[in-house]
């Protein structure tokens, strides 16, 4: 029944008994965190108590130090300043945070989005035009910039300033701006590299407030607590798939707290028209409040996200969270036809000649009637089901189409596509997803040169999709000692993965619920529950692997472990 490849990282260690020992944590956690590279008790200790002292000095990157001496310029001689930044999470929160941040401080600031559909990704000279308009002298991209070179050079003719902040790749060629601050320039300190756009903007918050700090700008005013921001930080870092590691552990870990803790308005808001009751985690963040916030980008305008970040009104709080959450289901809509269609067409191709289906290293996909909102998601789907890097276009006028494109662990889809940008009309993304748009009449080309150059990379990409498993286990050895434990290891995430165990078990009973979930009862009594996994209840027999997260189930104050499958062989 597996598609994955299931890799048992290793036994219980002599090394996992001593480091028990020294730590008090359980074996298997302590064999885990070695697993992860943590193999005494100084590093378990970091790794497991993640602090704000740890972050490094924000002037290791270079040019934030000149950017930040531009803003302090411009706060206090009172410039008109605009921030400028994605429409997505990411750039949400980056500019609800960077223009919360400086409102603050008394600058004279407004935010900027672009639309999704009317301007499309990145940074436009025609949004330049209009800012210019309204007398804004310095402008600050968030989440965005980094491949804009004619808007950059734009600014610079036109006596505009322009700071880049950003986390995208960067071409050999750098935007012409006052300031350039990217983790990804050559030379920059590879502690940095992992940084969300939010968390680029926030280091950038940083390095503004020590330079006022030092100019004595806060000798008769409130210095800003910066941890005020963290939520939205967090939130950016969990939406945007970057590694939960190192500097992205501690923002997300803080962030996390203060969402728990305190939730600003507009959080506090969603939150609540989301039903979620128990404490938010890196999963409840990703896979139930993002969709929402970002429906705001991708059905309608994304700075209804920023204003429900920014509000401190309690019924614009509730208005703009009904507002996202009625975009949400658009969205849900539209993404469950074309799915389908997506499904249909897809499966068609495989059931008429398996064995080419399994040849094709790739996906390609395009309609006239998909909404572009959504071709990321698709995108994303279809590498879950196929585990083929896929590209989805969709017709926006004009004979051009726009297209994301997802990949597969193991495989730059960045460094791939800058080897043909040529042939598109823009692009820009990371190694795991690219956005680009392009003529109708070269889609075709695009799908033989994407699949002909897949194919070249074989030797680093994996033919299927590998689960790693931490360790193979009775379920008799999970107890709550283990559990209590493995939380302390949250927030999970990319890079940071729940740990899994694979166990044989015996199956006393199985269940369908709600036409799609799978629920066994197992042989020790335990519930373990796989989503969307029904269709693979006829398989099971009496006598079965499963991998799976182990979890604690509350029911009347009662309190279970409960095993949530992620596979079954």
């Amino acid at each position: 029944m597996s598609k994955c490849k299931w890799n048992v990282i290793s036994d219980i260690t002599k090394e996992a008994q001593d480091l028990s020992i020294e730590t008090g944590l359980s074996i298997i956690v302590c064999q885990i965190l070695l697993n992860r590279g943590y193999s005494d008790k100084a590093s378990v200790y970091e790794y497991l108590n993640p602090s704000l002292a740890k972050l490094p000095d924000p002037f290791l990157l270079s040019e934030l130090e000149k950017g930040s001496k531009r803003v302090a310029e411009a706060v206090t001689s009172g410039e008109k300043i605009s921030v400028y930044g994605d429409y997505d999470i990411d750039g949400s929160t980056a500019t609800a945070s960077l223009t919360s941040f400086l409102r603050s401080l008394g600058a004279d600031v407004l935010f900027y989005q672009p639309e999704r559909f009317a301007e499309g990704y990145g940074f436009h000279i025609s949004s330049v035009d209009e800012l210019k308009k309204k007398g804004v002298t310095l402008i600050i991209t968030v989440d965005c910039g980094t491949s804009d070179i004619e808007t950059a050079e734009y600014c610079m003719k036109n006596g505009i300033d322009l700071i880049v902040t950003d986390h995208h790749k960067v071409s050999q060629e750098y935007p012409l701006s006052f300031a350039f601050i990217n983790p990804h320039k050559n030379g920059e300190e590879k502690v940095f590299s992992d940084l969300s756009g939010v968390g680029v903007a926030y280091y950038f918050m940083i390095g503004i407030r020590k330079i006022l700090r030092d100019k004595g700008f806060f000798n008769d005013k409130k210095e800003p607590d910066l941890k005020e921001y963290l939520d939205m930080v967090a939130f950016g870092t969990i939406a945007d798939l970057v590694p939960i590691q190192g500097i992205n552990r501690i923002l997300v870990k803080k962030g996390l707290e203060m969402m728990n803790n305190n939730p600003r308005r507009g959080l506090s808001a969603l939150i609540e028209l989301s039903s979620l009751k128990d404490k938010l985690t890196y999963e409840s963040v990703g896979f139930v409040l993002s969709p929402r916030m970002n429906a705001a980008g991708r059905m309608g305008s994304a700075s209804r996200c920023v204003e429900l970040l920014l509000t401190n009104d309690d019924n614009e709080a509730r208005d703009l969270a009904q507002i996202l959450q009625e975009e949400n289901n658009k969205r849900m809509n539209f993404q469950k036809r074309s799915w389908e269609e997506i499904c249909s067409f897809v499966e068609t191709i495989e059931k008429k000649d398996p064995e080419a289906f399994a040849r094709m290293n790739t996906i390609t996909l395009s309609s006239k009637d998909w909404h572009q909102g959504i071709i990321g998601i698709l995108a994303s789907k279809s590498v879950d089901r196929w585990f083929k890097p896929t590209a989805v276009f969709t017709e926006i006028g004009s004979g051009i189409y726009k297209g994301s494109a997802r990949s597969v662990p193991g495989l730059d889809l960045f460094k791939v596509f800058s080897e043909f940008k040529d042939m598109f009309e823009d692009f820009g993304g990371h190694q795991m997803a690219i956005g680009m748009s392009i003529k109708e009449e070269r889609i075709q080309e695009f799908k033989l040169i994407f699949e002909s150059s897949i194919e070249k990379q074989l030797n680093s990409c994996p033919a299927k999709q590998t689960l790693n498993i931490d360790l193979e286990l009775k379920l008799g050895e999970i107890d709550m000692k283990v559990l209590n434990d493995l939380s302390k290891m949250e927030p999970f995430g990319t890079d940071n993965p729940a740990p899994l165990f694979v166990s044989k078990v015996k199956v006393f009973d199985k269940k369908v619920l709600k036409g799609k979930h799978l629920k066994l009862k197992l042989e020790n009594g335990a519930d373990a529950i796989g989503f969307n996994m029904g269709n693979l209840a006829e398989n099971i027999g009496a006598v079965t692997d499963i991998v799976f997260r182990p979890s604690i189930n509350e029911w009347n104050g009662t309190k279970r472990i409960q095993y949530v499958m992620v596979d079954i062989l």
